[in-house]
């Protein structure tokens, strides 16, 4: 169950749609503050300290990816907190 409310505002995102929950928190269709539509992934496991190394490794793998080429197949990364939570 999401712990967002959809629709809502989240940060820079607009909150369209809850669309899965997963390992390390909810993913849901958003749009960004650009008007472009995203996967947005909010971090629920605040206290699992290996899963939110999971979570920030995979921030940090496709701001990689994002930054040295683009992929048709690859998500791109478009932005993250990892400062305070909520995480996303």
């Amino acid at each position: 169950m999401p712990r967002l409310p959809v629709p809502s505002r989240f940060e820079q995102f607009e909150l369209l749609q809850f669309l899965a929950l997963g390992l390390s928190g909810e993913v849901y269709k958003a749009r960004y503050k650009d008007s472009s539509l995203v996967a947005l992934k909010v971090f629920n496991k605040e206290k699992d300290k290996t899963v939110f190394g999971y979570f920030a490794n995979e921030q940090l793998l496709l701001r990689e990816v994002t930054r040295h080429r683009q992929h048709p197949h690859i998500v791109e990364y478009v932005a993250s907190n990892l400062v305070l939570p909520p995480y996303y």
